[in-house]
C-alpha cells in the first residue's frame, strides 16, 4: 500500500515489453497494462535476463527489416526508461521448473518468479501462459 493506495505488481517478460515497444504491433491489452503500470497502480518484475532479451529482439527486429538500427537504439533507451524491478532468480529451482514443465530455463525464470510472488505472469507466448495456467 502506498499513499492509501494498493499497489498490485506483476512479472513481465520480454514478448509483453517487444508487443508495447515495437511499431508493428499493436495490443489493446498491453497498452491498458502500461497504462496501469504509468499511473504508478501496476509495478513490474522481472527475471534480470530480461534486458538481454528485449535487446535481442531488437536486434533481431533490425536484422529482418522491421526497424531501423536508429529505431532500435531509441527503443532501448525507452526500454531503460521503464520502471521494472528486476529480481534473483534460483536458478537450480528454475531448472528444476523448466524440466518438469519442458519449456526454457529463460521462460521458467519468470514462471519462478511469479510463483514464487504469488502474482500474475505478463506474457504473450502462449506456450508460457498456458504453463503459467
Amino acid at each position: 500500500m502506498l499513499g492509501g493506495r494498493f499497489i498490485k505488481s506483476a512479472v513481465i517478460d520480454s514478448s509483453f515489453i517487444t508487443c508495447r515497444l515495437m511499431p508493428d504491433e499493436n495490443s489493446a491489452k498491453v497498452d491498458k497494462v502500461f497504462e496501469e503500470h504509468i499511473q504508478g497502480n501496476l509495478n513490474f518484475l522481472a527475471s534480470p535476463i530480461l534486458p538481454f532479451e528485449v535487446t535481442n529482439a531488437l536486434k533481431s527486429a533490425v536484422i529482418s527489416k522491421r526497424i531501423n538500427e536508429n529505431q532500435a537504439t531509441i527503443l532501448v533507451s525507452d526500454f531503460q526508461a521503464l520502471d521494472i524491478e528486476l529480481k534473483q532468480v534460483d536458478f537450480q529451482e528454475a531448472l528444476s521448473l523448466g524440466l518438469a514443465k519442458n519449456c526454457s530455463v529463460y521462460d521458467a525464470s519468470y514462471l519462478w518468479l511469479a510463483r514464487k510472488h504469488n502474482i500474475p505472469l505478463l506474457t504473450l507466448d502462449k506456450n508460457l501462459n498456458k504453463i503459467a495456467g
